[in-house]
This record gives C-alpha cells, structure tokens and sequence, in this order.
C-alpha cells in the first residue's frame, strides 16, 4: 500500500512538472509577439527628468482624434493638467465633495472612447446622478489612466500628477500583464525594430 502511494505521488509530481515546462515553453514562444498602437508625437510629451527615462504623457489643454490605422475613431479631451477630462479640477477640494482618483492603462485612459465614455467619466455621472449623501453634495472622478503604462508608469505619474488633489478615495485598476511587461523595453524593442516612424512613437504592447 506504501508503496503503491509513492507511486502515485511520483506520478502526480512528474505530471505537475511537464505542466509547468509546458506552460514556460508555451511563454517563451508567443513572448516575441507584439502589437504595436501608434501614438502621435505631436499629442505626447515625454519627461525625462526621472528614473524612467521614457516617461510620457498627452499634451495639456489639446484635443486628439485617432483615425487610420486604428479601426475606431475617438476624440480624447485632454485638460491642463494632462489629463483625459472633460474639465479642469482645482488642487483645493470643494466643500462636501468626495474625489476619487483612477489609475491604470488604456482601459482607465478610455482608448478607442470619446472622453466622455471613458468609465472614470460614465462613473462620475453615476454617482452625482444617484447617489445622495447627507454630507456630499458632489463626486468629483478624477481619470489619470494612460494607455501603454506598466505598473511602475503608472505609479510614478500617480506621485507627479495626483497627490496634490488629495483624493478621498484612489481606484487601481490594471490588468495582470502590466506586472511583467515593462514600457522601457517596448521602446528598447520599438528603437531596434522595423517599425520606426518619423511622425509616430509607438508603444507596444507584449
């Protein structure tokens, strides 16, 4: 019986073993495909003055419309502050207003969706529309999503743009492959590559 138990836990490890080459073989085979999203040059900025040397983010107080090649035309609002909004927000929180921060990737930044329906705005809209509370008389949703940011993007333009607003509430919504991917080596990968264009940068996406 003992050993007809060692047998079988020699069975399961060896079949959790090739599951897990085969997972690291299957990874190590898509990992050199990429998509690339063109970005106009004359709609972003880059900030070279940190660690992360191809930081970027749109142009203040500009508006961009994407077209061909993306398959979906959008027009994104961008406010003074760099940010995918259809207004402007003080630094000094309004009385009895609860603001919220968003952070992330294209999905938070609202690609291929007007500024309006990005879910940060369609969330603000919500809660001033339905929620009543006694000691709030306004949400304010601030989006600083930008598509193409890994984690460490991210959380960088978190401290340069947002913690002057001091928000009540901060949504972190990113998907897992931000963990893993890294914005420095799409551009590394992009400069060493094919796909160089005068008038475009591009992130890619791995």
């Amino acid at each position: 019986m003992k050993k007809l138990f060692i047998f079988f836990f020699i069975v399961i490890e060896l079949l959790v073993i090739f599951y897990l080459i085969l997972r690291i073989y299957k990874n190590n085979k898509t990992s050199g495909k990429v998509s690339v999203n063109p970005i106009d040059k004359n709609n972003v900025s880059f900030d070279g003055k940190n660690k992360l040397k191809y930081f970027y983010e749109p142009k203040a107080n500009s508006i961009e419309k994407t077209g061909p090649p993306l398959p979906f035309k959008a027009t994104y609002t961008i406010n003074s502050d760099t940010l995918n909004e259809r207004y402007d927000y003080t630094v000094n929180k309004p009385k009895n207003t609860y603001r919220i921060v968003t952070l992330g990737d294209s999905f938070t930044y609202g690609f291929y969706n007007d500024t309006k329906d990005n879910w940060p705005e369609r969330l603000e809209d919500l809660l001033n529309n339905r929620v009543k509370c006694t000691n709030i008389n306004w949400f304010e949703v601030i989006n600083l999503g930008m598509q193409g940011y890994d984690v460490q993007y991210e959380a960088y333009r978190f401290l340069k743009r947002c913690e002057k607003y001091h928000p009540d509430l901060t949504l972190w919504f990113t998907k897992l492959n931000n963990f893993i991917r890294l914005t420095k080596l799409c551009f590394l990968r992009q400069n060493n590559s094919k796909m160089r264009c005068k008038k475009t940068a591009l992130w890619i996406n791995i």
